[in-house]
C-alpha cells in the first residue's frame, strides 16, 4: 500500500503557528528556523530533536530547491521527494509522520 495514500493535500498552513503565535510567513521564508523553534515545544530527547531537524531540513531544502512553498505542498511533492532523494521505504513512514505532525 502506498504510504502516501491517506495523506490529504497539505495546502493549508493555518495550523503552522506555534503557541507563541509565530506567523506563517516564517514557515514560508525560513522553514528550518521555524521548525527548530516549533520543535522546542515537543519535549523531545536531544537525539530525536536532531534527527527530526535533519529530516525536516532535507525536506524543506528540497521543497525550496524545487520552488514549492510549504503552503503548496501536496502528497505528489512528497512522493517526488522520496523518489528523487532515494529515501528508503523504511524511512518514508518517519518522514510522513513528521510532515503530518508539522501540519497538524
Amino acid at each position: 500500500m502506498d504510504s502516501l495514500s491517506n495523506l490529504s493535500s497539505l495546502s493549508s498552513l493555518s495550523d503552522l503557528s506555534d503557541q507563541s503565535g509565530r506567523e506563517i510567513r516564517t514557515w514560508l521564508r525560513e522553514p528550518e528556523k521555524a521548525f527548530s523553534e516549533w520543535a522546542v515545544n515537543l519535549d523531545l530527547k536531544e537525539s530525536s530533536e536532531k534527527v527530526k531537524g535533519s529530516m525536516w531540513g532535507k525536506f524543506s531544502r528540497w521543497m525550496t530547491l524545487k520552488g514549492i512553498g510549504l503552503d503548496r505542498c501536496h502528497k505528489t511533492h512528497i512522493d517526488a521527494f522520496f523518489k528523487e532523494e532515494k529515501i528508503r521505504k523504511e524511512h518514508r513512514y518517519r518522514y510522513i509522520r513528521l510532515i503530518e505532525q508539522v501540519y497538524a
